[in-house]
């Protein structure tokens, strides 16, 4: 075989190790999100709708994986944990209906997730006891 040969051969090989679910791990979905409209300000409210809705299709997509945990101190319970993590980020995403009906903001997008590898130094057992109270969400979400 000569060296076009083996430029063919290596083209098909390319082409169908990335037609392969391994390699291209992209994945759409639509998913809602809704928020609620405070003193008017509803260009605030669809933002929020729309982080909503990114995470719900990371959910959707990927898993939720969720971590619990107590401290007891003297036989007494001193705090609970509950830790979810997920691994994905939003690629590109369309907003295919948004309404606004009373006090609520009400959106529907079209997401493309690509599921990521986690933080380990973040979601490592240890980091059970750094959980962030209150903490944001954002397209690149782990909380």
């Amino acid at each position: 075989m000569g060296k076009r040969g083996w430029l063919i051969c290596g083209l098909i090989v390319c082409s169908l190790a990335t037609a392969l679910p391994g390699f291209s791990e992209q994945k759409c979905v639509n998913a809602d999100g809704e928020a609620t409209v405070n003193n008017n300000d509803v260009p605030s409210a669809r933002l929020e709708a729309i982080a909503r809705a990114k995470w719900a299709a990371i959910e959707q997509t990927v898993g939720v994986d969720v971590k619990a945990g107590s401290f007891v101190s003297n036989f007494v319970l001193v705090e609970d944990v509950i830790k979810t993590k997920v691994g994905g980020s939003v690629k590109s995403f369309k907003v295919v209906n948004q309404s606004n009906k009373g006090d609520t903001f009400s959106v529907t997008i079209n997401a493309c997730i690509e599921p990521s590898q986690a933080k380990e130094a973040i979601n490592s057992e240890l980091a059970l006891n750094n959980v962030h109270k209150g903490g944001t969400r954002g397209s690149n979400l782990y909380s």
